[in-house]
């Protein structure tokens, strides 16, 4: 026997009561059951939006980590190419002067070469090299061929000048014949004095 039938067969509670109370407990019972199904979609949504600010925040450590990353190799091939410049630069100081795009933007450098470095980087034997300094100013050298090579491979932006193809450069019977009168640079018409 029910709770319900008790108090009705003892009379404490009347027959509307019961009924009234009866449908209350089952309003409360659906009430829960919905509040349950409610529960259980806000539970998903606060899972799913967990998820989704998890997967944010390691999308954001893997950028900075990349980011990181990419500015130790920025710092590495800079000090790399230094490090490649310093060691095989070659002293070609001279009165000859020998212009090169510059490292620094579209502006044209010039060196002071000797005689034998000119002919030696128009023959790709030499190559001309720079980098910039940590003030945002250029340096510029000679550079020896292996050294050109390699900065060709690593860094092809710190190479300003080398040439590649120069065979004709170096074959004798390929040079230009040289002339053998005086260039004269006064003017070929000359005025008749009256």
């Amino acid at each position: 026997m029910s709770l319900r039938d008790q108090l009705l067969a003892k009379g404490l509670v009347s027959e509307k009561r019961a009924k009234q109370i009866a449908r209350e407990l089952k309003d409360d019972r659906k009430s829960d059951q919905s509040n349950r199904d409610a529960k259980r979609v806000r539970e998903a949504e606060e899972a799913k939006a967990r998820e989704e600010s998890a997967a944010t925040a390691l999308a954001a450590r893997l950028e900075a980590r990349r980011v990181a990353q990419a500015e130790i190799e920025a710092r590495e091939s800079v000090l790399r190419v230094r490090q490649i410049v310093q060691a095989n630069r070659v002293g070609a100081k001279g009165p000859i002067p020998f212009h090169h795009r510059r490292v620094d933007g579209p502006g044209i450098g010039l060196l002071w070469l000797s005689e034998n470095a000119a002919r030696d980087l128009r023959a790709g034997r030499l190559g001309i090299a720079g980098y910039r300094r940590e003030d945002g100013s250029a340096e510029h050298f000679v550079v020896t061929e292996r050294a050109a090579q390699k900065l060709a491979e690593v860094a092809p932006t710190a190479l300003v000048h080398w040439v590649t193809d120069a065979e004709h450069f170096s074959d004798p019977s390929q040079s230009l014949m040289r002339r053998e009168w005086e260039t004269s640079l006064r003017p070929h018409r000359v005025r008749e004095a009256t």
